[in-house]
């Protein structure tokens, strides 16, 4: 399992990237080369890949700036219901 600093650098990655792609190529694309016959169906169709580009490039920035959750291993603490493991450690006296 991955540790959550390279989860949240790939979603990061992946949402600037793929929004970029989508805005700049897919999008530039679509609507560069549009009739002015188009209806207003179709034109709305064209927009939709660049504005769901500035919405992943968006949400990749917004990640960006929240901090990642803490490891949950960090915040572990035994539990106090084991008998066994507190007389184990007890009893630890190096004999």
């Amino acid at each position: 399992m991955a540790s959550p600093y390279v989860r949240r650098i790939l979603l990061i990655t992946l949402l600037v990237g793929g929004g970029f792609t989508l805005m700049c190529f897919t999008g530039w694309m679509a609507v560069a080369y549009s009739h002015p016959q188009d209806s207003w169906a179709m034109l709305a169709f064209r927009w939709v890949f660049p504005v769901s580009g500035a919405i992943m490039v968006a949400a990749g920035f917004v990640f960006l700036n929240r901090p990642v959750p803490q490891n949950v291993w960090e915040s572990f603490e035994a539990s106090s219901d084991d008998e066994d493991a507190d007389e184990i450690v007890s009893n630890m006296d190096g004999r």
